[in-house]
C-alpha cells in the first residue's frame, strides 16, 4: 500500500487555515416592501422539495402567502378579512400537495384554517373565543401555531388558549375540526410544537408558565386513549419556542430556550430509549433563541436554525439568525451565520427564524428589518464519525478494520483516513474513498511499526480545498511484529561434508520494528525435527556447530529469527546435508596409489633390460660351461623370475603400502650365483616375501 506522510502539525494547520465550509444555501430577498411581524412567519416543503412561505404583514394586518418555482417567488395576499389577521402562522402541504395554513383572527380572537385548492383559498374555523394576548402591538410569541400530519395525512394543530390557559390540540377529518384539552395543570401550553411518531401517535412539546424567572419545559404524548404528560427541564425558565421532532423507534429530539443566570441558551433534550439530560447547543448572545425550529434527518441528524441578538458598547446592536447541524453520532456543530443586520441602539426587535426539512430538501426563512427571507439549500456538508475505534482503545497485529457513519445526502463526499503516530506524524493510511462505496477501510499494518496511533477520518465534497469535517477516532496499538524468515545458503540441500563442526550459513532476516535480531539453529536426525542433535543462538548471519556431529549420518537443519522482545519468526524451510569423513581420506590414498603405480611401472622396465642382460650372459656361459650348467642357470633365472614376478603383482594391487619396493625380489642376475642349494634358498626366500605381500594386502 502506498503511504502519504504529512506532519501531523502541519496537517491541522492546513485543515485550520481551509474556511470552515457549512451546508451552501442559496439567499433571496423575497418582500422588502411589507413590514413582516416578528412573530409571524412559517415555511414548508412541498413533494417536489419547493418551499412555501405564510407570514404577517403587519402593517397591512393581512395574511401572505408566497411559493418558490426554482427560479422566482410568487407572493399573493391570502386573508385580509379583518383589520389584524394572520399572525403566528404555521403551514404544511397535505398529501395532495395543496398547502394548508392556520394563523389568528386576533381582531377577533379566533384560531383559522385556511388551504389553496386548485386557484382558490378555502377557511374554516379551528376554535373561537381563544383569547389572544398582545403584549406589544403583535400577539405575544408564546401564542406559536404548530401544524402537522400523521402517515395518512390527518392533519393536526396544537395551541395555546389564553381564555383558560390550557394546552389544546385539534384534528381535521377533511371537512371539520374537532379540538380537545390536553393539560390544564396551571398556566400550561405556551410555545406548543406539534409531531407524530412513526406509530402516527402524537405528541406536543410546550412550556408550563409559573411567573416571570420560573418555567418548565413539558412533553404530552398519546399512549392508547389518553395522553401521558412529563417535564422535561424545569431549571429556572425553561421551555420557550420550543420544536419537537420524532426519529425511528420513537426516538424524541425537542430544542428549546433555557435562561439561566440571566443568560439565554439554546438546549436540545433528546430520548433514545430514555431521556437524557439536556444539552447546550449556544449560549453566546445577549439573546439567543427566541424563535428556533428544529429539522431532524432520517439519520436522526439535527438542524436548528435561531436568532441570536448581540449587544455592542462600541457599535449598533445587531441580531443574526444561526443556523446549526448537530449530528447525533458525534455531536458536532456546524454553525452557519445568515446577514441578517444591523439594529439601531435601542430596537429590541430580533428576527423571526423557521425552517423545514423533508428528505434532503430544506429551506429557511427570517426576517431583516421587517424584511422577509428565504435560504434554500444547494449543498449538504458532509459529516463522519467513526464507529471504530471510537469509545475504546483497540489492539491489531496484521490487520485493523477501521468503521464509520458518514453524512451526505448529495452522496458527492470522498473520504480520506490517517493514523497519527506518538511523534504526532500523521500519515493517509486509505487511497481517496467515495463514501457510497463503503463504510469499513482494512488498514493493513503489517508493515506499519509498533506503537499506538490515533485514527482521523476526513470527509469533503470539494476535493478537500475546504475544511468539511475530520473525526478523530480512539488509539488504536499495533503490537510488536516477528522478523521475517531467512534463507539457508550453506550446507546445501542433499550435499555431503567432511566437517563434524560444520558452519551454517543463512540470509539475514528483516523486522517491521526495527529490533534487533538474533537467530537459533537446530540440526536433527530427522525432518520433523522430533531428534534435535545441536541447537544454539548467533548474532550474526553464521553459526559454528559447537560440538562434533556423527560420521556417516544424515541431518536436517534449520534457522529463525528473534527479535529483542523475544518474538520468534517461523523457521525457514529445513535443509538437509550428511557427513563422511573417510570420504576425504580415500581421496588421499588414490593419490598415493597412483603414485606407487609409477615407481611400479618404473621396475617392470628395469626388469625387462635384466631379462635381456641374463640372455646375453647365458649366451656367455654356453661358451666356457658345461650344458648342465646351462641348464641349471636358465632353470634358476626363470623361477627366480616368476617368483619376482608375483610378488610384484600383489604390490602393485595394494591400495595402502607406501611404496612397492619392499614386495620385491630380485633374483635377475643369477651370473654369481653357483651353487644349486644357494638357488633354492632364493626361491624359498622368495616365496616369504611373496606370502608376506599377501598377508599385507
Amino acid at each position: 500500500m502506498r503511504l502519504y506522510k504529512i506532519n501531523l502539525t502541519l496537517f491541522f494547520l492546513l485543515v485550520v487555515s481551509l474556511p470552515a465550509k457549512a451546508h451552501e444555501f442559496d439567499t433571496y430577498a423575497i418582500d422588502s416592501d411589507t413590514y413582516v411581524g416578528s412573530y409571524g412567519i412559517d415555511i414548508a416543503l412541498n413533494s417536489s422539495g419547493q418551499p412555501g412561505i405564510c407570514y404577517f404583514a403587519q402593517t397591512a394586518g393581512d395574511l401572505k402567502f408566497t411559493t418558490f418555482n426554482g427560479t422566482s417567488w410568487t407572493t399573493e395576499t391570502v386573508d385580509n378579512s379583518s383589520t389584524m389577521i394572520g399572525s403566528n402562522c404555521a403551514i404544511i402541504y397535505d398529501n395532495s400537495d395543496n398547502p394548508n395554513i392556520v394563523y389568528l383572527d386576533v381582531t377577533n380572537q379566533d384560531l383559522l384554517h385556511i388551504v389553496k385548492q386548485g386557484e382558490s383559498w378555502s377557511k374554516k374555523t379551528i376554535d373561537s373565543n381563544i383569547r389572544i394576548d398582545i403584549p406589544v402591538i403583535v400577539p405575544a410569541a408564546y401564542h406559536k401555531l404548530s401544524i402537522a400530519k400523521n402517515s395518512s395525512g390527518t392533519l393536526g394543530v396544537a395551541y395555546y388558549d389564553a381564555n383558560s390557559r390550557d394546552l389544546k390540540y385539534a384534528t381535521f377529518n377533511g371537512s371539520s375540526w374537532s379540538a380537545e384539552t390536553i393539560d390544564s395543570s396551571g398556566d400550561v401550553g405556551r410555545y406548543p410544537s406539534l409531531a407524530y411518531n412513526d406509530s402516527d401517535a402524537p405528541g406536543i412539546s410546550y412550556q408550563k408558565y409559573t411567573d416571570g424567572s420560573t418555567a418548565s419545559l413539558k412533553i404530552a404524548e398519546k399512549i392508547g386513549v389518553g395522553w401521558g404528560v412529563l417535564t422535561l427541564d424545569d431549571d429556572d425558565y425553561a421551555g420557550v419556542a420550543t420544536s419537537l421532532r420524532y426519529g425511528a423507534d420513537d426516538n424524541a429530539f425537542v430544542s428549546y430556550q433555557q435562561t439561566s443566570g440571566g443568560v439565554q441558551a439554546v438546549k436540545l433534550i433528546k430520548r433514545l430509549g430514555d431521556w437524557e439530560n439536556p444539552e447546550t447547543i449556544e449560549n453566546d448572545g445577549t439573546e439567543t433563541g427566541n424563535f428556533i425550529e428544529l429539522g431532524l434527518d432520517g439519520d436522526e441528524n439535527a438542524y436548528l436554525f435561531y436568532d441570536q441578538f448581540l449587544a455592542s458598547a462600541l457599535f449598533a446592536d445587531y441580531a443574526q439568525a444561526r443556523f446549526t447541524s448537530y449530528y447525533l453520532s458525534f455531536e458536532n456543530e456546524i454553525p452557519i451565520t445568515f446577514n441578517v443586520g444591523l439594529y439601531l441602539v435601542g430596537t429590541n426587535t430580533v428576527a423571526s427564524t423557521t425552517l423545514a426539512l423533508e428528505g434532503t430538501s430544506m429551506a429557511v426563512a427570517w426576517t431583516e428589518f421587517g424584511e422577509l427571507n428565504a435560504g434554500i439549500l444547494t449543498n449538504w456538508t458532509p459529516s463522519i464519525s467513526p464507529i471504530t475505534p471510537n469509545s475504546e482503545d483497540y489492539e491489531a497485529s496484521d490487520s485493523f478494520t477501521i468503521t464509520w457513519d458518514d453524512f451526505d445526502p448529495d452522496s458527492n463526499a470522498a473520504i480520506r483516513i490517517h493514523s497519527i503516530d506518538e511523534d504526532f506524524t500523521s500519515t493517509q493510511i486509505s487511497p481517496t474513498l467515495n463514501e457510497n462505496d463503503a463504510n469499513s477501510f482494512v488498514w493493513d499494518t503489517t508493515e506499519v511499526v509498533k506503537g499506538d496511533y490515533t485514527i482521523a477520518i476526513e470527509i469533503s465534497d470539494d476535493d478537500f480545498d475546504t475544511y468539511d469535517g475530520v473525526s478523530i477516532g480512539q488509539q488504536v496499538s499495533i503490537a510488536n511484529h516477528t522478523p521475517s524468515q531467512p534463507s539457508l545458503t550453506s550446507p546445501t540441500n542433499n550435499s555431503t561434508t567432511s566437517d563434524l563442526t560444520p558452519t551454517l550459513s543463512y540470509t539475514a532476516a528483516t523486522d517491521v520494528d526495527g529490533d534487533t535480531l538474533s537467530y537459533t539453529y537446530q540440526i536433527a536426525t530427522d525432518a520433523s525435527f522430533t531428534n534435535i542433535v545441536a541447537t544454539n543462538t548467533s548474532a550474526t548471519t553464521s553459526a559454528t556447530v559447537a560440538s562434533n556431529l556423527s560420521e556417516g549420518t544424515t541431518y536436517y537443519w534449520r534457522v529463525k529469527a528473534v527479535d529483542s522482545e523475544n518474538a520468534s519468526g517461523s523457521w525457514a524451510s529445513s535443509l538437509s546435508f550428511s557427513t563422511n569423513v573417510s570420504e576425504s581420506v580415500q581421496g588421499d590414498d588414490d593419490e598415493e596409489l597412483d603414485d606407487d603405480n609409477d615407481d611400479q611401472g618404473d621396475d617392470d622396465d628395469s626388469g625387462s633390460d635384466s631379462d635381456d642382460n641374463s640372455d646375453s650372459d647365458n649366451d656367455s656361459d654356453s661358451d666356457n660351461d658345461s650344458g648342465s650348467d646351462n641348464d641349471s642357470g636358465d632353470n634358476g633365472s626363470e623361477e627366480g623370475s616368476q617368483a619376482g614376478a608375483g610378488g610384484q603383482s600383489p604390490a602393485s594391487e595394494s591400495s595402502g603400502g607406501s611404496g612397492g619396493g619392499g614386495c620385491q625380489l630380485n633374483t635377475q642376475n643369477p651370473k654369481n650365483i653357483f651353487m644349486p642349494g644357494l638357488l633354492a634358498l632364493l626361491f624359498l626366500t622368495g616365496m616369504l616375501v611373496r606370502n608376506r605381500c599377501i598377508k599385507k594386502i
